[in-house]
């Protein structure tokens, strides 16, 4: 698992082919395509909590999150 000093680096990096930022996990639609284009390619990462201009905001993850996630409740 990443620590925050890796997770830094990774932003500082920028959104690629290989690397892309979400805001927060209310993007799960989005993400879940992102996802599957890096799976059919060469993979990649994505960041949940940082802007598309590269400026780490975090997310507050609650008990309804968590849910939501677990039950595959879209949020877009």
């Amino acid at each position: 698992m990443a620590n925050f000093e890796q997770f830094r680096t990774w932003v500082a990096e920028g959104e690629s082919e290989k690397q892309e930022f979400k805001t927060s996990t209310g993007q799960r639609t989005e993400t879940a395509k992102t996802v599957c284009a890096m799976l059919n390619a060469s993979g990649g990462r994505i960041l949940i909590g940082v802007q598309p201009s590269g400026e780490i905001v975090g997310q507050d993850v609650s008990d309804k999150t968590l849910a939501d996630l677990s039950h595959g409740d879209s949020a877009d």
